[in-house]
């Protein structure tokens, strides 16, 4: 059976994008993977090395390179326009940061109900619990 999830960066309070994933959304899968893009990357205001892997000139940025991250051929990744509220999937991702450039939360719905709210950091750490809990 598939998990779809939905995640979407917001910017400001606005949703930037809204992109939807069809199979493993659950935080085990899609959650790790989140965690490791958004904790690879350092928001900048500004491009300062042109052939960073590691950073993202703003939230659009981060968004744009995020789509580039997961999409991989047909199917799978799908973009939606971004609706607030939104849980019609089992998980929403959903990222907010503000227009200094700076990634203030993360938060996760397991369909309408918040399980975790905070920093990318503490995103990592409520995953590796989950796994701990699972084993």
């Amino acid at each position: 059976m598939s998990t779809a999830c939905a995640t979407r960066i917001f910017e400001d309070g606005e949703c930037l994008v809204n992109m939807v994933r069809q199979a493993d959304g659950y935080p085990e899968g899609h959650g790790q993977e989140l965690f490791e893009f958004l904790s690879s990357k350092k928001i900048t205001c500004g491009i300062t090395n042109y052939s960073s892997e590691t950073e993202a000139n703003g939230l659009s940025c981060l968004a744009a390179q995020m789509i580039a991250h997961f999409k991989k051929g047909i199917g799978g990744i799908y973009l939606q326009m971004p609706r607030w509220p939104q849980y019609e999937y089992e998980f929403t991702y959903d990222v907010f940061g503000d227009s200094d450039s700076m990634l203030s939360k993360v938060v996760v719905h397991d369909d309408q109900l918040e399980v975790f709210s905070g920093s990318v950091e503490a995103f990592g750490v409520w995953l590796n619990l989950r796994k701990e809990q699972a084993a």
